[in-house]
Parts: C-alpha cells; sequence; structure tokens
C-alpha cells in the first residue's frame, strides 16, 4: 500500500502519514463487520439472547489487533 501511495521511505521506514492511509482501508474491513455483529448482538441481548456477542467479540478483539499491529509496526520498524 505505501508504494501505491508513492511513499520514497527514507531509511526504510515509511512516513506517518503513509502508515495512517494504509491501515484506514484494513481497519474498515474489520469495522465494518464488527459493528454489524454488535448491532446484532445488541438486538439479540435485548431479547435474551447474549450468544451473539461471542462472535461480535471476537470481531472486534480483530480490528483492536489490526490497530495494535500496524501501530507496533511502525513504533518497532
Amino acid at each position: 500500500m505505501a508504494s501505491v501511495l508513492g511513499d520514497p521511505a527514507v531509511d526504510g521506514r515509511p512516513a506517518l502519514w503513509v502508515v495512517v492511509a494504509s491501515a484506514g482501508p484494513a481497519l474498515a474491513l474489520n469495522a465494518v463487520p464488527a459493528a454489524l455483529a454488535s448491532w446484532f448482538a445488541h438486538r439479540a441481548g435485548r431479547r435474551g439472547d447474549a450468544r451473539g456477542w461471542v462472535p461480535a467479540g471476537l470481531l472486534i478483539a480483530v480490528m483492536v489487533g489490526v490497530v495494535v499491529l500496524n501501530a507496533a509496526a511502525y513504533v518497532l520498524g
């Protein structure tokens, strides 16, 4: 993604704006299913069935993991 954005990658480290712009699509691909699963889990929870929070929680954990991995890759270089 960084090469598509035209980053010269000085010293092998991309610019911060490239990291943020590259993480955006990955975050969106994970945020949409997590939001939908949370919405459906909330609806099911109102009707007395809390089992929907298992997949919602897993998707939220994956979304947080993507953010943490992208941040760690930038910080640790």
